[in-house]
């Protein structure tokens, strides 16, 4: 058997209706599984309650991500064996059989919604979208010429057949004119009349229809998907609503896409455009011979980007021009210079040298926070090189470091490469690139908390605590002590102990 995983892309263009097969006191059970996680066990909390001494309460959950399905054990007693194999979780492939306790589970992805012979859905009539071309089934468009046309041909062929073979063949003829006729396309009004919904709920079911398509003509794709949702629980077997769930998730993660990098391209944009007015403000400021003011203009555009060499180019330009033009004058307020940036500066050169960079890149920060006026021109001047120099060495010196430890967390060894990522911060604790990754891998570690303590809370309500504990000390095991969640895991951990 070939079992080839069903990526997104293809779930996503051709709708699948994932169903859940089981026996139960003798009775064969189909649960079709209209949400993104179901969970499974003997709990009546359960989304399937199975009658099973031998299940958990919570024995396992089926999830969908990206398209695909997973299933994950919940730390059950008996554990829970997939295709024959003892696993943990696994990626379901559509034609699985499954085992938890003494119940057997069939998966499957059946294409009934998609069988054209059983019905032929109803293009929504939805603005500013692909639905339609995607996912809708091209129907011919009938007018009144065409059926006419076809009524014509239909009976011409039903009188040739007559002539040619005699009223014997008439019932072989009668269905295949019968099948010329034109299909119904469905509507949700008809797809509700074949329900067994009682009145007021059939009104209610199609109010959420009406509903999602309002929201998806508004482009409110979340809000659609929620509506077709409630639908599709109230008419689970519906052959509208997992088309149109599947559109709007793609709907929402091309706009979640969109939407970031736009939002990344207009701050780009922006930076860019306030970098080339500053660099033209300073340059008419050299023009006019002010060359504080220029000064003070590059410098503007070092805080936004501290890699400008023309502003550097700048700042020097001025300085020389300050140099020969008001010598004198220059060496009067050196002279009253704060002796404390000489130190600084002094410090700052003695540690470079010395190939400490930490300290000669926080000293060049303290004399550039002075500003020109206090620390001086020389010193101002060299806190700026020393810090441009800081940088370019110290991304070079950790360039490969950083490189592996990248690697290292794309391939799921996130322990090793904070390892790295630490080291590279305890010699140099300002480089901006590995602290952002390590910050990176704490968020992660601190949402993968958050889960495992939601799940926590939930198996409390069932006082189930052995999986509480597990999962208590999962968190602990996983977040540093500075997580609030790793507070949190440890406080209910000592409640349990008491």
């Amino acid at each position: 058997m070939n079992n080839k995983i069903i990526d997104s892309t293809f779930i996503s263009r051709r709708p699948l209706l994932p169903v859940i097969e089981f026996v139960e006191n003798g009775k064969k059970i189909q649960k079709n599984i209209s949400t993104d996680c179901v969970i499974v066990g003997r709990s009546k909390q359960c989304d399937i309650c199975v009658d099973d001494d031998k299940l958990s309460r919570n024995h396992f959950m089926l999830v969908r991500t990206d398209g695909k399905f997973e299933i994950k054990d919940l730390n059950s007693s008996n554990g829970l064996i997939v295709n024959g194999k003892k696993v943990k979780k696994a990626i379901l492939t559509g034609n699985d059989k499954i085992v938890a306790g003494t119940s057997s589970f069939s998966f499957v992805l059946t294409r009934e919604d998609l069988n054209m012979n059983k019905v032929s859905l109803r293009p929504l009539t939805i603005d500013n979208s692909s639905f339609e071309k995607k996912y809708v089934p091209k129907l011919p468009k009938w007018t009144r010429k065409n059926i006419v046309t076809a009524s014509a041909v239909s009976l011409l062929a039903f009188a040739l057949t007559l002539l040619l073979t005699g009223p014997e063949k008439e019932a072989k003829v009668i269905p295949s004119i019968q099948k010329a006729k034109i299909q119904e396309i469905l509507t949700a009004e008809q797809e509700l009349t074949s329900t067994k919904l009682g009145e007021e709920d059939r009104v209610r079911a199609l109010n959420m229809f009406k509903l999602a398509e309002y929201h998806f003509k508004a482009r409110n794709f979340a809000l659609a998907k929620k509506s077709m949702e409630a639908y599709f629980a109230m008419v689970p077997n519906s052959v509208i609503a997992p088309a149109f769930i599947a559109t709007c998730e793609e709907a929402l993660g091309n706009n979640s896409l969109a939407d970031e990098k736009l939002e990344k391209l207009e701050k780009e944009s922006e930076k860019r455009e306030l970098i080339s007015k500053l660099l033209e403000q300073g340059s008419q400021a050299l023009g006019r011979e002010e060359y504080e003011n220029a000064i003070n203009i590059y410098s503007k555009i070092l805080e936004i980007d501290e890699y400008n060499n023309s502003a550097y180019d700048g700042i020097l330009l001025a300085q020389s021009e300050i140099t020969k033009k008001h010598q004198p004058v220059i060496e009067s307020i050196e002279s009253k210079t704060i002796p404390q940036a000489e130190i600084y500066a002094n410090e700052m050169s003695k540690s470079f040298k010395a190939q400490d960079y930490t300290t000669a890149f926080e000293l060049a920060n303290k004399i550039i926070a002075m500003g020109q006026g206090q620390s001086g021109r020389t010193s101002f001047l060299k806190a700026f090189r020393t810090k441009n120099k800081v940088i370019s060495i110290t991304n070079s010196l950790f360039a490969h470091m950083i490189k592996e430890a990248s690697l290292l967390a794309k391939a799921d060894a996130e322990e090793e490469a904070i390892k790295i990522y630490q080291r590279v911060l305890a010699v140099f604790p300002y480089q901006t690139q590995a602290k952002a990754s390590l910050n990176a891998i704490f968020k992660k570690k601190h949402d993968q908390a958050k889960l495992l303590y939601a799940k926590a809370l939930v198996e409390k309500s069932y006082k189930d605590t052995a999986s509480m504990e597990s999962n208590l000390r999962a968190i602990i095991s996983l977040v540093p002590a500075s997580d609030v969640y790793h507070q949190k895991a440890s406080r209910m951990l000592k409640d349990l102990a008491s």
